[in-house]
């Protein structure tokens, strides 16, 4: 019976032994991988938060752009009042654009090459995908 009972513990702890290698070994890896990726996620969240902050410029920006379908859309063209609207919704895209790339070159002085590559990545995947487009 005591022989029995040695094999089952020991049964017992090398299963339990393995158990915590496969869910020591699965954390682990996923730490790496958050630890490599989070200058790009971090900075993903820092210029989403400047749309969020922007968005006063943004709600300006789409009644300009209204206004400018309007006028292309009315009976008679007004090309002075078209010139008006898209010099101001030029002019607020510049703002924009100027605020979100200082932001970029802020962030990129603290950085190592290792972590701006891997915002030169996020950038590309932020632009790429229509749903986390900062513009």
């Amino acid at each position: 019976m005591k022989q029995n009972l040695k094999i089952v513990l020991a049964i017992s702890i090398m299963i339990n032994l393995v158990l915590a290698g496969v869910i020591i070994g699965h954390y682990s890896h996923s730490f790496k991988e958050n630890c490599r990726r989070k200058p790009a996620k971090h900075f993903s969240q820092r210029l989403l938060g400047i749309k969020e902050g922007n968005q006063a410029k943004h709600l300006e920006m789409k009644a300009l752009r209204d206004d400018l379908f309007n006028i292309l859309t009315a009976e008679t063209f007004d090309a002075e009042a078209y010139q008006v609207k898209l010099d101001a919704l030029r002019k607020l895209h510049h703002v924009k654009m100027e605020m979100i790339s200082n932001k970029i070159k802020e962030m990129a002085m603290t950085m190592d090459q290792a972590q701006r590559k891997e915002l030169a990545k996020e950038m590309r995947r932020l632009h790429g995908h229509k749903k986390h487009r900062i513009h």
